[in-house]
């Protein structure tokens, strides 16, 4: 078995998670990987340049082609970890974070440029939003990967006070349509 973990900055201690819990199943993670990718944080910052982005994605598509190598020969590798206080610091606040991110939904809303046009429900990985009288309404069970607000093809999506007005994060080699569930 092998994962990847994306992150912007660190992964903390998700590759080590996800080993501990498919041990507890009787399974074994044979590597896990990083792969640094520009971030779609939104509350914290905006979208990188694009140049910016495009220099991160050639050293990581590089790091690709060795991970697809190990992958192929089935080779273990490993888990690619962070510093150990980045571990720790992961393994204590990630149940926590959880547990909070839920109800951390309330924290979005929308201008005036909202259209209803349901994107932000079809790209929302866990169904977690739904149109009320032409606009999103978010049901508690949110996961913050800001899909939604990435997406709005309007920037009507907007999460507490420092997102409006910042450029949005999408992947150029992923469509909208890769997203949507329904």
């Amino acid at each position: 078995m092998f994962a990847i973990a994306t992150c912007a900055g660190t992964a903390c201690d998700a590759l080590g998670q996800l080993s501990r819990r498919l041990r507890k199943k009787g399974l074994k993670l044979s590597a896990g990987f990083v792969i640094k990718m520009p971030s779609n944080y939104t509350p914290f910052g905006e979208a990188i340049p694009a140049e910016k982005q495009e220099e991160l994605f050639a050293k990581e598509t590089e790091r690709v082609k060795e991970i697809a190598s190990a992958v192929k020969e089935a080779r273990e590798c490993g888990i690619e970890t962070s510093n150990l206080l980045l571990r720790l610091a992961g393994a204590i606040i990630s149940p926590l974070a959880l547990r909070v991110m839920r109800g951390e939904d309330k924290n979005f809303w929308t201008t005036s440029s909202c259209k209803g046009c349901s994107i932000c429900a079809k790209v929302c990985p866990v169904d977690n939003i739904r149109i009320v009288d032409k606009k999103p309404v978010w049901m508690h069970k949110c996961e913050q990967c800001f899909a939604c607000l990435q997406w709005c093809p309007e920037e009507a999506i907007q999460y507490g006070k420092n997102t409006l007005g910042r450029r949005r994060y999408r992947n150029p080699y992923v469509k909208r349509q890769d997203l949507m569930s329904r």
